[in-house]
């Protein structure tokens, strides 16, 4: 499997790919619970050295995806649809929390900042197939600003360990929600209404239009995994007795 080595676009470490690919498995669900990722078969699998290989499981062990074990490797952790639902309920209250906060007397820079990401999920959602993972990476921008904006330096902090240090940054780039076109034109449409409150200064209504688009985003995610994956979320701790899982031939295709 060949991997994105130079793109001006997507300058992406060769064991961020692989992490991605590899944590794309197993929130799909080709990867379960107590399986195990071996480093020369997923090395052999993207015609890399070990190193990398190493490297990426290290990057999905700081994601919460699996656990190293010494001189017994990395197994995929067990993700349940609680934690799926936990990372959104905290995304939520930190997004809803600044978007009032924000909405009380937004900057030019901070509204220039939304009108992209509108014209981005706009962008996004036309078409029969359109592209949720970019609605998904626009609305997760937009949040991120608000949230800079609040200038609560605590909530930018868990903001960012939530993105660099959980399996949020695998979730997203799945099309789990924003599948049809009604509802990414509702999405476009929802968070119009999100700078228009904040354009407005109206801090109730900005804080429930974020509320309303981020807990709808949650309910049709998490539907989308009950359907996506064989079986239940949740699985077995890694054990003496966790089967090996050849994790580079299943994974799919590192994205540049």
């Amino acid at each position: 499997m060949r991997l994105n080595r130079a793109n001006r676009r997507a300058p992406r470490s060769i064991a961020e790919q692989i992490a991605d690919a590899c944590g794309l498995s197993i929130m799909e669900g080709r990867l379960r619970a107590g399986d195990r990722l071996i480093e020369q078969q997923v090395a052999e699998r993207f015609s890399v050295s070990r190193g990398p290989v190493r490297d990426a499981f290290h990057i999905l062990e700081r994601r919460r995806l699996v656990d190293i074990l010494p001189r017994r490797g990395a197994f995929v952790r067990s993700i349940t649809l609680e934690s799926v639902a936990d990372q959104y309920g905290v995304r939520i209250a930190l997004a809803t929390y600044a978007a009032g906060h924000a909405a009380r007397d937004p900057s030019p820079g901070l509204l220039a900042a939304l009108e992209r990401r509108l014209a981005e999920i706009r962008a996004a959602a036309e078409g029969p197939e359109g592209d949720p993972p970019a609605i998904a990476f626009a609305l997760g921008r937009a949040c991120h600003a608000l949230v800079r904006a609040g200038g609560n330096e605590l909530a930018e902090q868990i903001w960012a360990e939530l993105n660099d240090h959980s399996f949020w940054t695998t979730l997203w780039k799945i099309p789990l929600e924003g599948a049809t076109p009604e509802i990414r034109r509702r999405r476009a449409d929802q968070f119009a209404d999100t700078l228009a409150a904040l354009r407005a200064r109206r801090p109730d209504a900005a804080e429930r239009s974020v509320r309303l688009w981020m807990e709808e985003g949650r309910e049709g995610a998490l539907e989308a995994l009950r359907r996506m994956r064989p079986g239940p979320l949740a699985g077995p701790r890694p054990d003496a007795r966790a089967r090996p899982a050849l994790a580079g031939p299943r994974a799919p295709a590192p994205q540049g």
